[in-house]
C-alpha cells in the first residue's frame, strides 16, 4: 500500500565482486575506504557474483577522528 512514508538510511554499504576476495566477508572485518575505517555488520550475496556489505564507521577510529 502507498503511505507516503519516507524511509532513509545513513548506514553505509558498498557493493563488490566475490571473486575479488581472498575469502568471504565476515562481521567485524575491517574496511578501509580513503582516510574512513568501517566495521562489516553484514554482508549479502546479490545472486549474481556479488556481495554488499553493510558496515558501521568503526567506533576505535571514530573516537580518534574526531578527538584529533
Amino acid at each position: 500500500p502507498d503511505t507516503e512514508a519516507v524511509i532513509s538510511s545513513n548506514q553505509p554499504r558498498i557493493g563488490i565482486r566475490a571473486r575479488d576476495l581472498h575469502r568471504a566477508p565476515q562481521q567485524d572485518d575491517k574496511v578501509v575506504i580513503g582516510s574512513r575505517h568501517f566495521l562489516v555488520k553484514d554482508s549479502l550475496e546479490d545472486g549474481q557474483g556479488g556481495i554488499n556489505l553493510i558496515m558501521h564507521l568503526d567506533f576505535d577510529e571514530r573516537e580518534d577522528e574526531f578527538t584529533a
